[in-house]
C-alpha cells in the first residue's frame, strides 16, 4: 500500500479545515477531497498536528456554543438546499407537476439567484433630524416626511 504524501497544508488552510470538519455539514471525505486530500493524510499528517488540533478544538466549542445555533441551522438549511437543487431544478420542468408548485420553486430560485422582487429600503434623503440646542440642552427630533396624496378638489369657480 501506498504511503501518502504530506499536503504541506499552511495554517489558514489548516484552520479552515478544521472548521468544516467541526460543523460537520458536509461528508468528511467531500470536505478532505475539497482540500485534495485523502483520508490516509488526513490521519498520517494532519489529525496529529497540534496547530490543526487546537484550531479543531475551538472550532467545535465554536460551533456547538449556544450563541452560534442560528448560525447552525442557517449553515445546515443552506447545505440541505444545496443538495436539493438539481432535484428541485428537475421538478421545476417537469410537466406533471402542478403549476402553483413550478411557481413557488422558480420564485425560490428567483430568490437565491438575487432576481426578482427587490425590497424597498429607506435612503438617508427619507428622514432628517432636527437638534436644537439651548445652552447645555439638546433637543433631538427625528422627522419622517409623510406626503398625503389623496385628491384634492379643483380649483373651484366663483360661480360655485
Amino acid at each position: 500500500m501506498d504511503e501518502p504524501t504530506d499536503p504541506h497544508l499552511d495554517s489558514q488552510k489548516l484552520a479552515t479545515l478544521a472548521g468544516e470538519l467541526a460543523k460537520g455539514t458536509f461528508n468528511p471525505v467531500e470536505v478532505l477531497k475539497s482540500f485534495g486530500l485523502t483520508v490516509g493524510q488526513l490521519e498520517r499528517y494532519i489529525a496529529p498536528n497540534p496547530f490543526f488540533k487546537q484550531a479543531y478544538d475551538a472550532a467545535l466549542v465554536e460551533w456547538n456554543s449556544s450563541t452560534s445555533t442560528v448560525k447552525r441551522i442557517k449553515t445546515r438549511s443552506a447545505a440541505i438546499l444545496e443538495d436539493s437543487l438539481p432535484a428541485l431544478s428537475a421538478r421545476l420542468t417537469d410537466h406533471r407537476e402542478s403549476l402553483p408548485a413550478v411557481v413557488e420553486t422558480a420564485k425560490l430560485f428567483a430568490k437565491l439567484a438575487g432576481a426578482g422582487e427587490e425590497k424597498s429600503v429607506a435612503g438617508p434623503s427619507d428622514r432628517f433630524t432636527i437638534s436644537i440646542n439651548i445652552g447645555s440642552k439638546k433637543i433631538e427630533q427625528v422627522v419622517e416626511p409623510t406626503i398625503d396624496i389623496t385628491p384634492q378638489r379643483a380649483l373651484e369657480s366663483p360661480n360655485d
